[in-house]
């Protein structure tokens, strides 16, 4: 039976339009706003009218519209459970989604059913439905889902003898899933045109869905790039040497790292600023002549040629000349054409600063090493060969002299040790609780003992409390301090040693009256090689020091010089931390 849109439905059921239609909207929007707005009361199978099942047809194909618009796969298959239920006037809507998709066993299902247990129970009985169907070529329409081979339900199942439409979800030769819409009631039938509606729907909803796979596909590519650049560029900005990217025709810069940019602009610079030659930097010969445009190592990269090692000087956006050892190759694709090149340039005046300081260490080595060997091997030789004809007190001078030297020759070597292990990460120290008068008592015997000339002498605060740091490691620094203060008071004199508490520190002074140290020096002598008097004739390898301010770095202490100038003496400082929670020798808390 048919009738027109707006006549008098008859007791199958009714249909009522209260919604306006503007030309400006769509017939899916007309549709579905009546649905939903409950403006719009059809049971299946009873809206005969030709209009109406127009009405449907089309919304079909704009919800098929709509489908195709969304590229999220989860997304889509909400989508189209969704339309399929308003175009059909369905009760339950639901799409199974096999493995082939990306997740096996995720349903997807849309009805009236609040979200909760009435809402899980419908899609537990939905799955247990999809897995027992068999595989459809097409669409159809079915009076009844007992009748479908395999499928049965019991008693209390909410799809036991209701009508449905089954239509494949197809990619290429295979089913991707099925799309079940499911009527209200036992009674219910579909026309043709629903089931060609939602044949229609199915089938823009495949392609939909193999576009959302491709999507995620390439959205997980680019992601994977994406993490690929960042790891490329987390190692290219690692690098000790500064890198640039360029791309054809013109040289143009694409990516530069950090140190790239450092050299480039300074160390204020912001490391995502790009470079432009010729306005933030030129290329120069090492000789000092700016090089021509098809000659920089770029364009020589971009024309398929090579640069290895070549010795050129960058001038820097602040003008500064820096010479750097440059190599640039050219960057090919899988067919060998040229897509970018690629410009590594390294600082080598660091370089060459590293060899002069290698230079200075073995000259260093081989005069501080000498005088003491000299002393140690010309001694031996004279007792051994004239043992008899040297005098009692000759013989103990030169065993004496031989003592000496010796020492100081393993205390030169102990610190040479010592920086090199700390240099390279494996010297190691326990830190706690250290009682500072036992230890630099115990030094200044052995000092007062070996020294003629000079005096030592200690000064102790009472009450001070306990230091945190690492025994061992303060005995040397306070040897390498009073060797200094004795090689640097080569007229004798009082070496004071004050120890007090300034704060939350342990602070030990050693206070010389010997040769002092000029201004200009004072904020370097903790450098490796310096020395730090005024008399530049003192022997030293000037790595005593350099290990006394690393050993203290290494216990979380700090180490200062201090001097009013040439012979007004020196003041060395180590500062360790209190002991947490110290309490008094005596039992009493410190305050």
């Amino acid at each position: 039976m048919q009738q027109p849109l707006d006549s008098e439905p008859e007791s199958r059921g009714t249909v009522n339009i209260g919604v306006p239609q503007p030309d400006a909207m769509s017939s899916y929007e007309v549709f579905g706003r009546a649905i939903h707005d409950d403006s719009l009361s059809l049971t299946v199978g009873e809206a005969e009218s030709p209009s109406l099942r127009r009405l449907a047809v089309i919304a079909a194909y704009e919800a098929a519209l709509a489908v195709a618009s969304e590229v999220r796969i989860e997304t889509v298959l909400r989508r189209i459970v969704d339309l399929a239920r308003s175009v059909a006037f369905a009760e339950i809507a639901a799409i199974s989604q096999p493995q082939s998709i990306g997740n096996a066993g995720v349903l997807v299902s849309s009805s009236d059913a609040e979200p909760g247990e009435a809402l899980e129970a419908l899609n537990l009985h939905l799955a247990a439905l999809f897995a027992s169907m068999q595989p459809i070529a097409k669409a159809i329409a079915v009076t009844s889902l007992d009748t479908l081979p395999g499928v049965s339900f019991t008693s209390d199942s909410p799809l036991a003898h209701k009508a449905a439409i089954l239509a494949p979800i197809r990619s290429g030769d295979g089913q991707i899933g099925t799309l079940v819409i499911i009527g209200p009631t036992s009674a219910s039938t579909f026309a043709d045109e629903d089931v060609g509606a939602i044949g229609l729907l199915s089938d823009h909803a495949a392609a939909a869905v193999d576009r959302a796979r491709l999507f995620d596909l390439a959205e997980s590519r680019n992601e994977r790039a994406r993490a690929q650049l960042l790891q490329l560029r987390e190692v290219l900005d690692n690098l000790p040497a500064g890198v640039l990217v360029i791309q054809p025709p013109d040289a143009w810069i694409q990516m530069t790292n950090n140190t790239g940019i450092e050299m480039i602009y300074g160390d204020t610079a912001h490391h995502s600023a790009i470079p432009v030659i010729y306005r933030d930097f030129r290329w120069q010969s090492a000789d000092g002549m700016d090089l021509p445009r098809h000659a920089h190592p770029g364009m020589r990269a971009l024309r398929g040629e090579r640069v290895e090692n070549r010795q050129l000087i960058l001038v820097n956006a602040r003008g500064e000349q820096i010479p750097v050892l440059v190599q640039s190759a050219p960057v090919l694709t899988n067919d060998n054409e040229i897509m970018g090149a690629v410009v590594v340039f390294q600082d080598y005046s660091r370089l060459r600063a590293a060899e002069q300081i290698k230079d200075d260490f073995l000259s260093l080595i081989s005069h501080e090493f000498r005088t003491p060997l000299t002393a140690i091997h010309g001694g031996a030789l004279l007792l051994q060969q004239q043992w008899d004809d040297l005098d009692e007190e000759t013989r103990t001078e030169l065993l004496g002299d031989i003592g000496t030297e010796s020492s100081r020759l393993d205390r030169m070597l102990g610190n040479l040790l010592s920086v090199a292990e700390i240099m390279a990460g494996r010297f190691q120290g326990e830190t706690e609780p250290i009682v500072i008068e036992p230890l630099v008592k115990e030094l200044i015997d052995a000092f007062n003992e070996r020294s003629d000339n000079h005096r030592f002498t200690l000064v102790i605060d009472a009450g001070l409390p306990l230091a945190e740091g690492d025994p061992d490691w303060l005995s040397q620094i306070m040897q390498n301090l009073y060797e200094n203060a004795v090689k640097y008071s080569p007229g004798g004199g009082e070496i004071r040693t004050q120890a007090s508490r300034d704060g939350d520190w342990v602070s030990i002074r050693v206070i010389d009256s010997g040769l002092g140290i000029l201004a200009e020096h004072v904020p370097h002598v903790f450098e490796r090689f310096r020395r730090p008097g005024a008399d530049p004739t003192v022997r030293g390898m000037g790595l005593g020091l350099y290990l006394s301010r690393l050993l203290v770095d290494a216990m979380g202490g700090r180490i200062r010089a201090e001097s009013d100038g040439p012979g007004t003496g020196s003041t060395f400082t180590v500062e360790l931390p209190v002991v947490r929670e110290w309490e008094h020798p005596e039992g009493e808390r410190d305050a």
